[in-house]
């Protein structure tokens, strides 16, 4: 009962001729500047709640609201400025600039009053008064959360919002490219690691069978021929398996091993192929004198 008619009271004393609006007791958006509140002209029954009409004072916006309270709720507001204004940012206009660091004459079509009052940033928390309903007092509760508790900044802190802003997206830019650096730095080690074993392998394809002394080529194919596992032995050469397995189980790497001579599956002789076995002329020649002899004999009959 004592609510009810503290409300009937607060609603007579609004429709009273002589009510002023009480700057210090609005909300931040109204003390910035952002939004500008008119009074209606007062209710012909004293019972009816004061309306008033709220106006954007963004430039190039002709936005207003009618028929509103007077202890409006700001979260619609908020809104407006977040969708049709993206490029103020209303957010740290009201949390973290100061009065007294603010200039807001190039977004406004009005100049912005400067207050002296230090403690402006924490009067919204000092709307619960008497003279206020219980839903009233719970959207003043709702829009005090907007703002940060106890956090006073700093006067020589920049009163540039854009540029602050700027500098924050350069930073994740620089922070982006040192990882991507870094990843660029990684994939660059394992391609040298692979072109490096590459050229190992290349090198190692190119490599001969080196002496300590120059040799001619007799020589060198002497030697290549004793690496292989072929001994040259009056002329003739033998191949002796044992010692050729012996080798190849000291040479665990291939491109280490000489050369190795051909190999003739006919005679069993190394040095030469099929093709060039001796064992074949030997046997064409036979045949031929066979077959000299038998026409001969032929003849002869």
């Amino acid at each position: 009962m004592c609510s009810y008619s503290t409300s009937n009271r607060l609603i007579q004393n609004q429709n009273d001729i002589s009510f002023e609006l009480d700057i210090n007791k609005e909300a931040p958006i109204f003390k910035k500047k952002l939004f500008e509140k008119v009074l209606n002209p007062p209710q012909e029954n004293k019972n009816v709640p004061r309306t008033c009409t709220i106006k954007c004072l963004a430039k190039g916006c002709s936005q207003k609201w009618t028929n509103q309270k007077i202890k409006p709720s700001t979260s619609n507001f908020i809104t407006h400025y977040k969708t049709r204004h993206k490029a103020i940012p209303i957010l740290s206009i009201l949390s973290v600039i100061s009065d007294d660091e603010l200039d807001l004459s190039s977004y406004f079509n009005e100049t912005v009053e400067i207050s002296d009052n230090p403690e402006i940033m924490n009067s919204n928390n000092q709307n619960t008064s008497d003279d206020v309903t219980g839903i009233e007092a719970k959207s003043t509760t709702t829009t005090s959360k907007l703002m940060p508790e106890n956090i006073r900044p700093s006067k020589d802190s920049s009163p540039l919002i854009p540029i602050l802003i700027a500098v924050e997206q350069l930073r994740k830019g620089a922070a982006d490219i040192v990882v991507r650096s870094k990843f660029i730095e990684e994939r660059a080690e394992q391609l040298e690691r692979a072109l490096k074993q590459a050229l190992e392998r290349m090198s190692r394809k190119r490599k001969f069978a080196q002496t300590e002394e120059n040799q001619n080529a007799a020589e060198v194919s002497s030697d290549l021929v004793t690496r292989g596992g072929v001994r040259v032995v009056d002329g003739e050469q033998q191949q002796h398996h044992h010692h050729h397995h012996q080798y190849q189980q000291q040479q665990q790497t291939p491109w280490k091993r000489g050369r190795f001579q051909r190999h003739c599956k006919r005679c069993g002789k190394s040095g030469h192929n099929t093709r060039t076995c001796a064992v074949q002329s030997e046997q064409v020649d036979n045949n031929a004198v066979e077959i000299e002899q038998t026409g001969d004999r032929t003849t002869s009959k």
